[in-house]
């Protein structure tokens, strides 16, 4: 099966582009509430409005770095369609992990969640997740074990895309 690494790349876009909308809503709501009349200090123990604005804060930190994040994803759109022999960033790997057929979509962010993409559920993984760190550089029909805290997995190298 064809996937399109482009049309793939784009959904992760707008699934991020979808988490920083929330993240902002989130910001604005604990801005005004940091700001807000009601959390006004009644005395010197009261830190409602202050632990808003920390909330605030924190959520504009993880805004602007989800921000950034997009935008990396727009830099590799330039890169994403060149094919390699070898596991790459960017790369679209499916692999046999202990007898089943998993899609793993190697980024320079994570998602921390799968996509549903054209009926496939896709991984989309972080480069430096350590099931990337160990994808990277092997080839179609490699096979290596892939040790957890808990377990090992068996994987075999099926396609890169």
């Amino acid at each position: 099966m064809q996937i399109s690494k482009t049309a793939l790349l784009n959904r992760v876009k707008e699934s991020l582009e979808e988490s920083l909308e929330v993240i902002r809503r989130s910001s604005d709501v604990a801005k005004a509430a940091a700001t807000h009349e009601e959390n006004k200090a009644e005395d010197q123990y009261d830190t409602r409005g202050l632990e808003a604005s920390y909330l605030a804060g924190a959520q504009e930190a993880r805004a602007n770095e989800m921000l950034s994040l997009v935008k990396v994803l727009d830099e590799l759109f330039l890169k994403i369609e060149d094919k390699s022999e070898f596991i790459k960033v960017g790369s679209l790997v499916l692999a046999e992990e202990d007898g089943q057929k998993k899609w793993y979509f190697l980024l320079p962010v994570s998602l921390g969640k799968s996509l549903l993409f054209q009926n496939q559920e896709i991984f989309v993984i972080s480069f430096q997740s350590p099931l990337a760190k160990v994808l990277l550089g092997k080839k179609v029909n490699d096979d290596f074990i892939f040790e957890t805290k808990k377990e090992e997995k068996e994987f075999s190298i099926l396609e890169i895309y």
